[in-house]
């Protein structure tokens, strides 16, 4: 299963103007690399591993068969293909992934995780998420409201803001879709 992510904006012509939207960019910009330099320290210092590590390790283990394919592991995870090398080079030194010849197409190749690479990931899955809450959740102008179906999310409307904060907060909208 390969995972897209998307984050749907539409801009009507009563909507927010570009300089609003700039205004957002860098908002979840300046939030994005809040979260990536905190994970980065925390995840090193106490798990030795990077941010690029745990999400290749991340979508492994929540593959079923614990594999994927290279090349759509490096779409998943954002990286070029020569960057996946390299970090699954890394990984694969520590014990925590392997890769093998697919066998349907010996040009392909299958990156799969260790014994090792799940107990590391297991280890290291609360102190991403400890850290991603701490830092987003200790920004009062962005705010997150997910969907019942758990298939995106939606704005929070007037009612479910605070009075003061009505119209000055920053909804992060995010949209995922899995492909099958």
């Amino acid at each position: 299963m390969r995972h897209s992510y998307a984050a749907p904006v539409s801009v009507s012509d009563s909507g927010p103007g570009p300089e609003q939207m700039v205004s957002v960019w860098r908002a979840i910009a300046a939030s994005h690399a809040a979260v990536c330099s905190a994970l980065e320290r925390e995840l090193g210092e106490r798990h030795g591993l990077g941010v690029s590590d745990f999400e290749v390790l991340e979508r492994l283990a929540e593959s079923t068969d614990h594999q994927y394919r290279a090349q759509e592991l490096a779409d998943a995870v954002h990286l070029s293909q020569s960057a996946l090398s390299r970090l699954i080079s890394r990984l694969e030194k520590t014990g925590l992934v392997e890769r093998c010849l697919c066998g349907e197409d010996r040009r392909g190749i299958y990156v799969t995780l260790t014994e090792a690479g799940r107990q590391r990931h297991a280890e290291a899955a609360p102190t991403h998420r400890d850290v991603i809450i701490g830092v987003l959740g200790g920004q009062p102008n962005v705010r997150c409201a997910m969907t019942g179906d758990a298939t995106g999310w939606h704005a929070p409307g007037p009612s479910e803001l605070d009075g003061d904060q009505a119209g000055r907060d920053i909804t992060v909208l995010a949209h995922v879709v899995a492909d099958r």
